[in-house]
């Protein structure tokens, strides 16, 4: 009776044993689970950090290639303009010249026509003189 009541009572501390290697055993299980759960989150939540940041650096190299583009056509523009404003200072520069040269030329004709009139009339005084000179040299 002893032994059977000393085997039954090992049986059922061996089957307690059992069970609370059992227990443990599903506690550790549920632990690793909840573990594994915490570590997918976060593993998760840095990877939506990363892909936020990533975006958000894309789109900072998107502005900043924009802004590039931005500054060469103002660049380009403000080149465009001022090769159009050279453009027009030369024009201005030639009607200038132009314009000088023009008057230059006006003036000297005029001189031309001025001294081409005094020459004559000179010419007329001299024949007029002579015509004199002669008269009076006759009357003489």
């Amino acid at each position: 009776g002893q032994t059977k009541d000393a085997a039954s009572k090992a049986s059922a501390a061996v089957s307690a044993l059992l069970a609370k290697e059992q227990e443990e055993s599903k506690a550790r299980e549920a632990e690793r689970v909840r573990l594994d759960a915490v570590r997918r989150k976060q593993l998760q939540e840095k990877a939506r950090r990363e892909a936020k940041a990533a975006a958000a650096a894309e789109k900072e190299e998107i502005r900043l290639m924009e802004e590039g583009l931005q500054r060469q056509r103002e660049e380009k523009r403000r080149a465009e303009l001022a090769a159009l404003a050279a453009q027009n200072a030369a024009r201005m520069e030639e009607r200038r010249v132009k314009l000088e040269a023009d008057e230059m030329d006006a003036c000297h004709q005029s001189m031309n026509e001025a001294g081409t009139s005094l020459g004559k009339a000179a010419l007329a005084l001299k024949h007029e003189m002579r015509l004199r000179y002669g008269h009076v040299k006759l009357c003489e």
